[in-house]
């Protein structure tokens, strides 16, 4: 439960961001991040059943890659990347792949909307309300 609430107050929270300025502000990120871990490490140490390592480490590998094609091609923002290293510490792995995936289809699909109605022009689309909107969605769809 609360880890529900703090990846979406996150996720809102870099979403408005996101929308209204193009950008998200570094310092919230990387609070973000201390949260997570924080929780993360508060979980390991009151017995949750996981381990801290395999759980919140090994979760963060889909924001890693999202950082280095940041890194490579430049298409995609290094604060997109960031936000999965927080929702890989909270949520795990294979939740955060599933994301991650939820995410690419959300962001593609409004994409070819964008560029069928906008006749080629290239315009930047902010990816933290997909992501928002990708773990809103796995949450209802999981609780089915």
């Amino acid at each position: 439960m609360i880890q529900n609430v703090m990846t979406t107050g996150f996720l809102a929270w870099c979403s408005f961001h996101d929308c209204r300025k193009r950008t998200i502000p570094l310092w919230g990120l990387l609070l973000g991040f201390a949260a997570a871990s924080l929780f993360r490490a508060a979980s390991f140490v009151l017995h949750d059943g996981r381990e801290l390592w395999t759980f919140g480490l090994i979760g963060m590998v889909p924001g890693l890659f999202l950082c280095a094609v940041s890194r490579i091609s430049g298409g995609i923002g290094a604060a997109d990347g960031i936000m999965f290293l927080v929702t890989g510490v909270l949520l795990g792995f294979e939740e955060n792949l599933t994301l991650l995936w939820i995410t690419l289809l959300e962001t593609a699909a409004f994409g070819g909307i964008e560029a069928f109605r906008k006749k080629g022009k290239k315009a930047g689309i902010p990816m933290a309300p997909f992501i928002l909107a990708g773990f809103v969605l796995m949450r209802i769809l999981g609780n089915l």
